[in-house]
């Protein structure tokens, strides 16, 4: 596969066949927008980071029993796809990293980007206002609620200064992709 449009609908396909959950598939496409706009930041490829966002967590709901195989079930189904071996060892690599420990910079940026799309697509806006409401500093109090979206790892997300952003520019920046992947169709 050498089509960026050819990659991009195959992997929505997967992510239809292989999650059912739509808040799943939801969080998935902001993981993916995270990631664009990290790659889009550093000067990486946007679309490797993109797919690796959006499959990261593509076995969620076939490995929710067998934990320890989230990621290498993932990384094994989209290598047998055709999809770029930076993907693939980024997706197998997500779910058995520790912070501090990443090789290569794409490894790292998913690390923060998946637990920050888990935080932002948990929130659902109060009555007669919308996610375009939303602003940096309601989720960062978000952030500081341990009782608010407890799957997400507040540890993942403050790595992302690890790649020199501050908190409020990370949410900067997540908010303006999660908006965008809210806008998003799921095929």
């Amino acid at each position: 596969m050498t089509n960026h449009i050819e990659l991009e609908h195959d992997a929505r396909r997967l992510l239809a066949e292989m999650i059912g959950d739509l808040g799943l598939r939801r969080q998935a496409f902001a993981t993916g927008a995270l990631m664009r706009a990290l790659a889009r930041r550093t000067g990486a490829d946007e679309m490797t980071w993109y797919l690796t966002g959006l499959l990261a967590d593509l076995d969620t709901e076939h490995s929710q029993l067998t934990p320890e195989r989230h990621g290498g079930m993932a990384a094994g189904i989209i290598e047998l796809r055709g999809f770029d071996n930076d993907i693939v060892s980024a997706v197998r690599r997500h779910a058995e990293t520790s912070r501090g420990f990443f090789a290569d910079p794409i490894e790292q940026a998913l690390y923060a980007a998946a637990d920050t799309a888990r935080l932002f697509m948990a929130y659902i806006p109060p009555p007669g206002m919308s996610f375009s409401d939303v602003t940096v500093e309601m989720m960062l109090e978000k952030l500081n609620d341990a009782d608010f979206a407890q799957q997400a790892e507040r540890g993942h997300i403050l790595s992302a200064e690890d790649m020199g952003l501050t908190m409020t520019g990370w949410f900067s920046l997540a908010l303006e992709a999660v908006r965008a992947a809210k806008d998003d169709t799921l095929e």
